[in-house]
């Protein structure tokens, strides 16, 4: 049903991949190419944690990154993530975090935060 919305609405640009994040990642990247809007959208941490390092590497600058499930309070995996990885590790800053979070991707992070302070 969900594949017919798709085709009947002619979202050309729109592939769903029915599997595990972390069989069907590396695939469906290869085939995208560059990426300019991320919408992650799994709520248990490692699932999102996949999701993010197999995008991370294609997004190009000034590209946005959108993580569904992060802020809310069932889903503290996906905080974690968020949490772990992009603010403390990638040091990464949110541009919003409700209704979700949303991050800006950008070649030198550094550079940019230290041009927006």
């Amino acid at each position: 049903k969900l594949q017919a919305r798709v085709d009947e609405l002619k979202l050309d640009n729109l592939v769903l991949v029915k599997g595990l994040f972390e069989n069907t990642n590396d695939e469906v990247m290869a085939e995208a190419g560059k990426i300019s809007l991320a919408h992650i959208d799994c709520d248990i941490g490692p699932a999102v944690k996949c999701s993010y390092e197999g995008v991370k590497s294609f997004m190009v600058d000034g590209a946005y990154i959108v993580f569904d499930d992060a802020t809310v309070s069932s889903c503290i995996g996906a905080t974690e993530v968020v949490e772990d990885l992009l603010i403390r590790r990638d040091g990464m800053n949110s541009e919003q975090i409700w209704p979700h979070f949303v991050f800006r991707a950008f070649g030198n992070k550094s550079e940019v935060y230290n041009e927006r302070v």
